[in-house]
């Protein structure tokens, strides 16, 4: 998985500003070819553990806060270009979505309309806890700054939720989006009124906005970002219970089931094999990782019976997942393996 350097050139510039050069942020790590093109791109999880190293650098906590208030949207280029002359709010966001993959394999967002919310949901994964906690608060911060820019002084968020649990910092949550915030939730949502995520701006520019999209639809086509990266990251974002299927991600990428089948296989994976490489993965962290029995893990997996699972996990791995679970219990493991397409 894999992140644009931008974002890393961003965050070190954030640094610089606050006094700490990126000789110092750096030290140490193993990320390179930072001077290069902005489609280079750099190990997502690398990224990460520089933002958790810039919360213990600064010695604030609530980092991803602070960075997504300070940061200069002008600094994501394309993406900020498209959001700012955007009719809606909505609108903004659903271009954001589509420009994702350009920045990053691993994280995007999801778009849900309800009669009176407009939900914005992270789908992101990250290597630590820490690291989740700093980029879902940049995350979330920076799309609550967006949309302050969008409505102004009535701005205000119905919800905000987070899925990890309450932090030491809570009260710079409630603080950064004007609201209690809630943790320990289902998924990291932010959800807006639907009268002001629908409201028009003034700043709006169809023709700019024509012109800018053709440049992002280049990008997209060029991108250094796989399909297999892009579906395996939204898969592995989503609950293991209600994993989206090939319908559903097409509509999320914003193409036909065909044209997505096609762009798999031009990298000779299909579907169903990045859809059992995240179960594989996921069976395997539940039984090696926690005590839940082995048909409750079946059933979450979606198979009605407990030995169709044992058959696919064998299938997977090359081990049954009673197996699996004696060879953990005895100190050993099992790793996933990738399946055929």
């Amino acid at each position: 998985m894999t992140v644009t350097s931008i974002a890393v050139r961003v965050l070190l510039s954030d640094l610089a500003n606050r006094g700490i050069p990126a000789s110092t942020a750096l030290s140490g790590t193993t990320i390179e070819g930072l001077e290069c093109s902005a489609e280079a791109r750099i190990d997502g999880d690398l990224f990460d553990d520089l933002l958790v190293r810039a919360a213990t650098l600064t010695g604030d906590p609530a980092f991803g806060l602070t960075w997504a208030r300070d940061v200069k949207p002008a600094h994501w280029g394309l993406q900020y270009l498209l959001a700012a002359v955007a009719p809606t709010f909505a609108e903004a966001m659903a271009g954001v979505v589509r420009l994702m993959p350009v920045y990053s394999d691993r994280d995007t967002f999801a778009l849900h309309e309800l009669p009176d919310r407009f939900v914005v949901e992270l789908l992101t994964q990250a290597r630590t806890a820490a690291g989740l906690r700093a980029k879902s608060e940049f995350a979330m911060r920076l799309i609550w700054e967006m949309f302050c820019g969008f409505v102004g002084p009535e701005a205000r968020v119905h919800r905000v939720g987070f899925a990890y649990p309450e932090p030491p910092h809570r009260g710079e949550y409630d603080r950064a989006f004007r609201s209690a915030v809630a943790f320990d939730q289902e998924a990291t949502v932010l959800e807006f009124p639907m009268a002001l995520a629908r409201q028009r701006q003034p700043h709006e520019d169809p023709v700019l906005r024509n012109i800018l999209q053709a440049r992002a639809q280049v990008r997209l086509v060029t991108s250094e970002a796989h399909w297999t990266s892009r579906v395996t990251a939204y898969l592995g974002a989503a609950s293991p219970e209600l994993l989206p299927d090939i319908s559903e991600t097409a509509r999320h990428f914003g193409m036909s089931e065909r044209s997505l089948r096609r762009r798999l296989e031009v990298e000779g994976r299909s579907f169903s094999s990045l859809a059992d490489d995240v179960r594989a993965r996921t069976g395997v962290r539940w039984l090696t990782e926690s005590e839940t029995p082995i048909k409750e893990i079946a059933y979450k997996l979606g198979f009605s019976r407990t030995s169709a699972f044992e058959r696919a996990f064998k299938r997977w791995t090359g081990s049954t997942a009673t197996a699996c679970r004696a060879t953990q219990t005895a100190g050993g493991g099992v790793e996933a393996r990738r399946p055929s397409r």
